[in-house]
Order: C-alpha cells, then structure tokens, then sequence
C-alpha cells in the first residue's frame, strides 16, 4: 500500500529489539510488585471475580457448556470474554501457581506489553526508530486522562500517579487494558495485510483482532474506533474500496473464529443488560441525533486533514483522539452517554493523545529552526522522564500491598459456605460475592458480572432484597423461590467491603436461623432443600412480578414450598451441564426446576425428549409425563446456535489453513522453477 502518506520504511532490527527490550523493562520496573504478587489489599476489586473465572477454568477447562455459579446458571460464554483468564489459568496448570498469583502475572505481562505494542505500530506507520520509541515512552510514563478529565483525576488525582496500573489493582480492570495492549498489535497486523495481502497476514490480523474481542468487550469498542479511525487516515489520498473490503474481511473472518465465544445469543444479552450495569445508560431515539452530530464532526475534521495534507500516523492519531475524547467528554460534561459506561474508555483516551503527542514532534521539529533545539528537547524530557519514572514506581509500589487473604471475611466465609453447605445456593451480595468462587463452587443467586445475565428476573431479587427495609418475611420468600438456602448479610460494623448494601441487615432476625456471626457479618440458612420442585399446572405464576414488593405471583409457588405433602425431588449436577432428577409423580404433574431458562437446556425420560419451557420466573418447567418413579436428564448442548457457531468457526480455520498451506506451497514451487 505505497501511498505518500507514509514515508519511506527503514530497518534496523537490532535496534528495534533493544527499543523493545528497553520499553519493557521500564514498564517491568513500574509493574514490579504486580509479577510477584497472589492476594492484594484491595478485597474491594473486581478482580476477585477475574480470579474466580481462572480458578474455575484451571479445573473444569475451557468448555463452552453451563456456567452453574452465577444467577442461577449461565451459558458460560455469557461470564466474561475468556483470553485473559484462560492464559491465567494455563500458569495454573503449567506451574502450580495460584490462580490470584497466575492472574497478576499475566495482568502484569499485559501492562508491559502495551508500550511495545505502541512502538510497533508506531513503527509501521511512521518509519524510524526516534517517533515510536516517543510514542511508547510516553504511553509508559504520561497519563494524559488526570489532566483532560476529573473522573480520572477523583482517583489518580497527580500525573505522578500510574493511572492505568492503579485502575487494574484497585478496579480490576485489568482485561480492558490487556485489550487496550492487543489493538496496536492489531492494527499493525491489519497495515500489513492491506499492504501487502497474504492468507497468513489475513489470519493473523483476523485472529488478533478476534483476541481483543475475547479479552474484553470495552476494548472491542476502542478497537473499532481505531480501525475507522485508521480506514479514514489511509483513505485520505484516495477513497480505497480494496482495502476497505478486505478490513471488512477480516472482521467477518475474525467473528468466525470467536463465534463460539460471542454468538448472537451472548451480544445480545450483553447489550441489554450492559445499558444497566454501572448505572443506568438506556440507548434511546435520540442517540441517532448524537451520532449523527459525531459523524458530522469526524467529517470535519476529515476535510481539515485531507486539506493539510496530513500524514498516515499523524492523521490517525488525530481522528483517535477525537473518537475517544468524544466519549469521555460527552459524559463528563454533559451527561450524554453515546455507549454504556463511556467513562470507562478513558484508557483509550490516554494511548490516542500519546500517539496524537508523538506524532506532532515530527512536524514541530521540520518547522523550529533553533540551533541545538532537539538536543535541548531531548534532555529535557530524559530529566522529566527519570522523575515521572522514579514518582510512579513509588505509587505503584504502594498500590500493589499484599494481604494474608486467610484473615479476610470473604475467605472465611467462603471457607465457612464450602464445609457446612457445600454446593448449596448462596444469596450473597458485597465484596463476598464476587470473592466467593475465587476459593470453591459454590453457586450464587448472584455472580461477577451482570452483563451475562440471561434472567431477567435475578436483578429484581439480586439488588431488591439488600435494598428493601422491613420485609424480612417477604424476602426469606424470594430466598426460597431463587434457590438459595443460605443468606450473607453485612452491616455497619462488618468487614465486608461493601457492607451499605444491606439497608436493613437485622431484618432476618427471627425469621430465618442464624448459623455464623462474626461482628456485624452473618449467614443465615433459608429452608430448602432441593432446585426442583413438584408443581401442578395451577401453580406455575401467570405473571412476572414487577419488583421485590410484588409478591402475588408467588403465593401458588409458596403454599406448595410448604406443603409437606408435596411429593419429594432430588436435584443432581452430574457435572456442569447435566442433571438428574428423581421423583414419583401421578401423571399431571410438573418439575419446576430453579436454573435460569436457556434454548440449549433439554429434558428427557427414558431416553424421549420431554417438553420444556421458560416460566414467567425465568426458570425451567418440564413436563415429565410420569406416572410413578420417574428420571429425569436435563442436558445443556448450547442448542443450534452453539452447534452453527462451533462449525463456522471450525470451517474458517480449516479455511484458513488449507489457504496458509497452499500459499506456502506456491512460494516453494516458485523457488523450484526459477
């Protein structure tokens, strides 16, 4: 793609291999503790959650099957995007680390590698070794976010601060910027195979890009706007249909792949539940009039680069910026949310103004003509540097304090959950439930991450019931109804982090019984005892409820919950995505089964397909058509979407290597006849 946009490439490896050594050592010394680091004190963090998917797929593996720990059961594509867990969980299993020691380990990598990833793609688009090397300095010491944005500042509140580290460890954070380090990669690897197009180059612009999508979801987002942003900047000699067709390729190529990880099913609960979680971001009618005022902007600002002419890296950091600054300002100053969470692409705002920063010295060099001015520029930043250096490795040195996790509340709950209830349903809300499995499985009527959530119904009774004052009767119902047979709570003077969630945490008193107590921490136990239940027809809801206070549709539910004379069930994992229920039934009779509804679940008797439905709970109805002892299977496969989606994407990497492979053997025959 030879274009005068782009100046003319030299090469020198080895002085790109100590560039790249030196970057990422530097950031090697600023990360230090984090490589060494298991438990850290910030039992607050998100991270728990992250630590609890690498335990989980260190022992059960990478299978796309159901996720039985959170909300009631899960698709497990529906958790979070796996790449990072799955490297972590691979030390795991390689070296008999812990899964929060394998965790910082890769999460330390990653911060490492994103300054490499800058001075590479730098290097592709600029030339020489002077700019990248800049650009990467900068994205390792500059935080440009404390100075643009106050969101960031209320917790980095000096440019001495490692804004983007303190994120990861006190935020867990940790996959949006281990996708922010792929997208340079990504974007070097889409230059060359639009430069120069190969089935190898293809595929593996195709399979980077497909592992941002599978570290993180926010980091999609800032990867499609670097790659409109960079379409736009090498369109600006000329509109090129070829290579914006083969970009549009290798986005369909890359989806291919991860189909398996990210199938419609998955987006679009994703993208539902996402405009719900961190607050509330409804995507509504007059977003079409903010995008349109977006566009209109990019198109301006197009027009004034075409106009001066710009070239290939300045042009692209320019319309970068202007993408992620877009999103970070529209809410901070104006509330306007264009996506959910827009403050969050912070991240992306920092490495865009340290790319846009880079690329301006060229320009400003070509233009100053004072005697030694680049030698004065160059100390000058080596001093600011070695102190910007030396301030944020002493912060980041603080930030990163380990913890004896045995002494912590969640661990001794959990511990505490593991050896008198094991593998019962647990109500927990606070800094226990994302702990929880991080140390075993037991499953929760919560989870980690909301945005997988595929019942509707969790949310009423996952935040309704910390929230609701008085109504520990009516809340002990919904206990019973979701499947919990125990209850956390935490009060004013408890140790869990975050312990205001509980509005009335003494409302459980003398309504259920009290089984563990340290301070104002406590675990009740609710009365239940198996996840199905024999119902007749009459007393499936004919409603779903409103919100917690709605209880009318669960009368019917509860009388038979009560009814001693209700014929027993017995509910049995045989592994994550298979059950056994037993039972005796008189013919007309239903199982309720309290695991979230999905198209992939099936039932059968004796070997026949039983029919089966979502309730208006969101749980699993069957009807068993039993008369007397009955087995029941429940066995989840995905469904036909699961099915499509493992064969496209095996199909595109078979594709994809007989095309390698075939390309490898023209180049051979070639050398033969010449």
């Amino acid at each position: 793609m030879s274009s005068p946009l782009r100046p003319p490439a030299q090469t020198s490896v080895r002085r790109d291999l100590l560039a790249v050594a030196a970057i990422f050592i530097l950031n090697a010394y600023v990360a230090f503790n984090l490589f060494a680091a298991e438990y850290l004190d910030r039992m607050d963090s998100i991270e728990a959650a992250f630590i609890a998917l690498t335990r989980y797929i260190s022992e059960h593996g990478l299978e796309l099957g159901w996720f039985p720990l959170w909300y009631g059961g899960i698709p497990f594509q529906n958790t979070y995007p796996p790449l990072h867990h799955a490297i972590s969980a691979l030390w795991v299993v390689c070296f008999g680390v812990s899964p929060a020691h394998a965790y910082h380990f890769t999460a330390a990598t990653f911060y490492c590698l994103g300054p490499v990833a800058v001075y590479c793609l730098v290097r592709r688009l600029q030339g020489g070794w002077k700019t990248p090397l800049a650009a990467s300095i900068l994205y390792s010491l500059f935080y440009p976010t404390v100075i643009l944005t106050a969101g960031v500042r209320s917790w980095a509140p000096s440019v001495s601060d490692p804004a983007r580290l303190r994120a990861m460890i006190a935020f867990g954070d940790t996959p949006h910027v281990a996708a922010l380090s792929l997208i340079p990669l990504t974007l070097w690897a889409m230059d060359r195979a639009l430069d120069f197009t190969t089935p190898f180059r293809v595929f593996l612009a195709a399979l980077l890009t497909a592992s941002v999508v599978l570290t993180n979801w926010l980091g999609a987002t800032g990867l499609t706007m670097a790659i409109i942003s960079y379409l736009l900047a090498i369109s600006l000699e000329r509109f090129r249909v070829r290579e914006t067709m083969l970009a549009l390729g290798i986005g369909a190529l890359a989806y291919a792949l991860a189909m398996p990880w990210i199938p419609p099913s998955t987006i679009a609960a994703i993208r539902d539940n996402a405009q719900l979680v961190g607050g509330e971001f409804p995507m509504t009618r007059e977003h079409a009039y903010y995008w349109l005022a977006v566009g209109a902007m990019v198109g301006l600002a197009y027009l004034a680069l075409k106009r001066m002419r710009a070239g290939l890296f300045f042009a692209f950091a320019s319309l970068f910026s202007l993408f992620s600054l877009t999103f970070v300002l529209a809410w901070e100053k104006f509330k306007i949310a264009l996506l959910p969470q827009p403050g969050r692409y912070h991240y992306e705002v920092d490495m865009a103004v340290c790319l846009l920063l880079a690329s301006a010295g060229p320009f400003i060099f070509k233009r100053v003509r004072v005697r030694n001015f680049g030698v004065a520029i160059a100390l000058t930043s080596l001093f600011l540097g070695a102190y910007q250096l030396r301030s944020i490795r002493r912060a980041a040195r603080n930030d990163a304090r380990g913890i004896d996790i045995r002494n912590t509340v969640e661990f001794q709950q959990a511990a505490w959950l593991q050896k008198n209830m094991p593998g019962q349903r647990s109500f927990i809300t606070g800094s226990t439930q994302f702990w929880l499995n991080a140390f075993n499985d037991i499953p929760q009527v919560g989870g980690g991450f909301a945005q997988g959530i595929v019942n509707p119904n969790i949310p009423i009774v996952h935040y309704g019931v910390p929230w609701v004052i008085g109504d520990g009767t009516t809340s002990a119902l919904w206990l019973r109804i979701f499947g919990a047979s125990s209850v956390v709570v935490s009060g004013p003077l408890g140790r869990d982090a975050y312990r205001e969630a509980w509005r009335d945490p003494k409302k459980f008193n003398g309504v259920l019984r009290e089984e563990y107590r340290d301070s104002d921490d406590a675990i009740y136990r609710v009365p239940h005892d198996s996840l199905a239940l024999v119902i007749l027809p009459t007393d499936v809801p004919t409603r779903t409820p409103i919100n917690l206070e709605d209880s009318e549709p669960l009368q019917a539910l509860s009388k038979r919950l009560d009814d001693p004379t209700r014929p027993l069930a017995t509910f049995r994992w045989l592994n994550t995505n298979e059950a056994r229920i037993q039972t005796k039934l008189t013919g007309n009779e239903l199982l309720w089964v309290q695991v979230s509804y999905h198209a992939g679940w099936h039932a059968t008797v004796d070997g026949r397909d039983q029919p089966i439905r979502r309730d208006p709970l969101g749980f699993i109805l069957i009807e068993p058509g039993c008369d007397g002892a009955c087995e029941v299977r429940l066995l989840y496969d995905g469904g036909t979407e699961m099915k499509l989606s493992k064969l496209i994407s095996w199909l595109s990497l078979a594709g994809s290597a007989l095309a390698i492979a075939y390309q490898i053997r023209s180049v051979r025959t070639r050398k033969l006849q010449a």
